[in-house]
């Protein structure tokens, strides 16, 4: 008799609002800030609304991610774990930069998103990771995660262009259109692994 496979219930969480976020300063993975005071306020209140208690909580090793998961671990007095696959992608020699003023000095390695707004990870910027690396990194965090939490409810805080990577992988959405289904902070996708 075949043994049914348990799934894992996975709840993909983007950070809230960081330093440098609204001003446009590309953080990356070399740039580990915190969470502005808005920031703060906003993982409070994801935490306060938040419905189903996890199983377990995943985290990113990077601080805006961490202290987001910080206040849904508080409020269910549960330990995060961490996990390096979920960090930020990394911006290489642009880490720390204005993402306005790159835009205007690299036209090439920008694109538009429906609704005008520019981005830039699809091309490897010197010393970065292209979006070739960051799916397959995305897949193998899902992976992990599906594996060594099957059957479990879990919260898994990440950041934005890997949360993007993890819905293209699962969804097979590809872009342009996976361009519509980012995260913003605080907002969250659900997956069955």
């Amino acid at each position: 008799m075949m043994q049914k496979k348990t799934m894992a219930e996975v709840f993909i969480i983007r950070h809230a609002r960081a330093g440098g976020n609204r001003s446009h300063i590309l953080n990356g993975r070399r740039r580990d800030v915190g969470l502005t005071s808005k920031g703060v306020k906003d993982a409070k209140a994801l935490a306060a609304s938040w419905n189903e208690k996890p199983d377990v909580i995943v985290s990113s090793p990077m601080k805006r991610a961490r202290r987001t998961a910080y206040y849904l671990a508080k409020k269910y007095n549960m330990k995060i774990e961490y996990l390096d696959l979920l960090a930020e992608h990394d911006l290489g020699d642009w880490t720390g930069h204005s993402a306005l003023k790159l835009r205007s000095e690299f036209p090439s390695y920008f694109f538009d998103y429906e609704n005008g707004q520019k981005s830039h990870f699809l091309k490897k910027v010197p010393g970065g990771e292209n979006w070739a690396q960051i799916t397959k990194r995305a897949k193998k965090a899902l992976a992990v995660i599906g594996k060594k939490y099957a059957g479990k409810k879990v919260a898994a805080f990440a950041h934005g262009i890997l949360a993007i990577a993890m819905i293209n992988e699962v969804a097979k959405i590809e872009p342009p259109k996976l361009w519509a289904y980012r995260l913003r902070n605080c907002e969250w996708v659900k997956f069955v692994l």
